[in-house]
């Protein structure tokens, strides 16, 4: 028996069957996005460990608490670029994913994180492409940080060249502040969102203070 023409007619304008090439292409990039991220995360390391270095040999302290990087998954290097445009390609990938990887540096002091993160964009080859300040200008989520999207020189197998990474230097109250927001989904009730915004203007109060008081014990200790 003849098949209906509407079932042939249907089956003909279906989606169509994913190109294995294509997904073969755009799983080695992905892999390779994620080999030149690392590369961009361990020099970026690097210049943080020098410029502790530096600060405790001009000040007698390290300002920095704690640090911490991370490498964006394969399925949410992907999803990024979903999020960008109809459908992912390699070119699309490097174009518009720019947050692959990123170092994430917790300071004692509010009043340490400009100069940090200065000291490091001081640094030979390391160039700027974006900032984001939020002490100055806080985000709808209230959160007081920097990040800043660096491009730091890397040693890749065809030469020489650059890859990005996102630098955010934030305070060890604000950190604890950041945990709880990253544990929320995108569907928590906005009366749960305004309680977290309310914590972390909070949050800022307390570094502020914490800053004074800790100018106050320093200029009793000149004394």
């Amino acid at each position: 028996m003849d098949r209906p023409a509407s079932a042939g007619a249907e089956r003909a304008t279906g989606p169509a069957a994913p190109d294995p090439a294509a997904s073969l292409r755009l799983r080695g990039e992905v892999a390779l996005l994620r080999s030149d991220a690392r590369l961009a995360v361990d020099e970026t390391l690097r210049r943080v460990a020098a410029v502790r270095a530096r600060l405790v040999e001009l000040h007698g302290t390290d300002p920095v608490e704690r640090v911490a990087w991370w490498v964006r998954s394969p399925e949410s290097i992907v999803a990024a670029a979903l999020r960008r445009g109809p459908e992912p390609s390699p070119g699309a990938l490097r174009r518009g994913v720019t947050d692959v990887a990123g170092v994430r540096l917790v300071c004692t002091s509010r009043g340490d994180l400009r100069p940090v993160l200065g000291a490091l964009l001081a640094g030979p080859g390391a160039g700027l492409l974006a900032v984001d300040d939020h002490l100055a200008h806080p985000p709808a989520s209230g959160c007081r940080a920097l990040h800043a999207v660096l491009a730091v020189p890397v040693a890749l197998p065809g030469g020489p060249g650059t890859r990005t990474v996102e630098v955010q230097v934030l305070t060890a109250v604000m950190d604890a502040w950041d945990a709880v927001r990253r544990s929320l989904d995108d569907h928590a009730p906005e009366d749960l969102r305004a309680r977290l915004r309310s914590a972390a203007d909070r949050a800022d109060r307390l570094d502020r203070q914490l800053d004074r008081i800790r100018a106050d014990v320093a200029a009793r200790g000149g004394e």
